[in-house]
């Protein structure tokens, strides 16, 4: 067929062939045989629900293919705002497989939503899965629902200036990864440029380190497990929330990468990373207390980050009038480039240095005040030490000529107490 082979608009279509047989082998292809569902020139599927109707379709077994398009295209409510009721549109894919030349599942408007739990889906020019970023005054592609569950997504490049991708989230939706295996055959796994991403297992298979454009931005991007893309600036960039609590991440690029807008912000704003494993050092992206941690063989976990200490000592701990003193300040257990904030009697140094020394004058009276403070792992510190140095005083008391005495002098240790007491022996 060289149009849509099916258009569900209301009911839920089963396809299920009890013939197939498929496999795939080592290098993401697949061997099938059994029949199929085939477009020429467009999508092979589309559910449409309606504000009045439900719509959805459920492969079990047997094939989809679209030689133009999308293997499966799930569309919701595309009217503008916040405020559209969502449509009751949804593809559920328990096995079988989906071959296609544009997305495997694409998912476009409010209520739209697709499930993986078994089976494979490999395209050849575009993400195994997709939305769509639109959110314009004539058009909404936002509000949908990406489940992965299992099954196998690999996503295949052949477009000059372009890389792979194996999930493509543009639009305000949720993502939520718990199984499968997301392979991106020259590219990025997880390409995030709005919406949310709630990853608690699963694998992503990264392959490639080459840089290239990904959809209809011209940000330039390059091959990582998950890409956070603010600079695209597409309608809910700014609001990407990820959150990855499990789950293994190889890439042969960065596991995790945060691209920025030009005017910057913090990357655990947008990811947190709770769990899992890496390819590669993610610390940069950890929630707060904690760390990752290379097992020797290159694949890094989660673990807690090691509590930063401050402590403060001087030299000599008595001074006599005429000796400086060297006041010392150590910070210890906290994260490599920390910048820690030194403020001593109200001049600041800012450096990634962890020992400073200062020092104070002989004979100095005032209260001397040193304040440490930095972010470690996520973690806030700040500690402040204050003391007033007395020193060795020598105490002369003088007596008035017509009594006869000497003069008298004595040594005060520092903070000693000191009391002169005079008694008449003259009767």
């Amino acid at each position: 067929c060289d149009g849509v082979v099916f258009r569900i608009t209301d009911g839920v279509l089963t396809i299920e062939d009890s013939k197939a047989e498929m496999s795939m082998d080592e290098r993401w292809s697949v061997t099938y045989t059994g029949g199929s569902l085939w477009s020429t020139g467009a999508h092979a599927v589309v559910v449409a629900g309606q504000e009045d109707s439900v719509a959805g379709l459920v492969l079990t077994s047997g094939m989809i293919q679209s030689d133009a398009d999308c293997g499966v295209y799930v569309k919701g409510n595309q009217t503008p705002g916040d405020n559209s009721p969502a449509y009751d549109s949804s593809f559920t894919m328990n096995g079988g497989y989906i071959h296609a030349r544009e997305f495997g599942a694409a998912v476009a408007g409010n209520g739209a939503t697709f499930t993986i739990n078994d089976g494979y889906i490999v395209t050849e020019d575009n993400a195994a899965v997709a939305g769509n970023g639109t959110d314009s005054t004539s058009r909404n592609d936002g509000g949908t629902i990406i489940n992965i569950a299992g099954g196998t997504m690999v996503s295949n490049i052949v477009s000059d200036g372009y890389i792979s991708c194996g999930i493509y989230h543009p639009q305000k939706g949720e993502l939520n990864v718990t199984g499968g295996t997301i392979v991106s055959t020259n590219g990025i796994g997880i390409l995030m440029r709005g919406g949310t991403l709630d990853m608690t297992g699963g694998d992503i298979i990264s392959l490639g380190t080459g840089d290239g454009k990904v959809g209809d931005s011209n940000v330039i991007t390059s091959g990582s497990g998950i890409f956070i893309d603010i600079r695209s600036n597409y309608p809910d960039g700014a609001n990407i929330d990820a959150a990855v609590e499990d789950g293994n991440i190889t890439s042969d690029g960065d596991a995790i990468k945060f691209l920025d807008s030009e005017g910057g912000s913090d990357p655990k704003d947008h990811i947190l990373v709770y769990g899992g494993s890496f390819s590669s050092d993610v610390t940069a992206f950890c929630a707060p207390g904690l760390k990752a941690s290379d097992d020797g063989s290159g694949s890094f976990t989660i673990v807690d980050a090691p509590e930063a200490d401050i402590s403060f000592s001087y030299e000599p701990v008595n001074p006599s009038d005429d000796q400086d003193v060297t006041v010392t300040v150590t910070v210890t257990g906290v994260q490599e480039g920390t910048e820690i904030t030194y403020v001593w009697n109200g001049e600041t140094t800012t450096t990634t240095e962890t020992t400073m020394t200062f020092t104070v004058a002989a004979g100095t009276m005032e209260e001397q005040v040193l304040t440490v403070s930095f972010t470690s792992y996520g973690e806030s510190y700040s500690d402040e030490w204050r003391h007033t140095f007395y020193g060795n005083h020598t105490v002369t008391v003088t007596f008035p000529s017509e009594l006869g005495l000497s003069d008298q002098t004595f040594s005060v240790r520092d903070g000693e107490p000191f009391d002169l007491g005079l008694i008449d022996t003259t009767g």
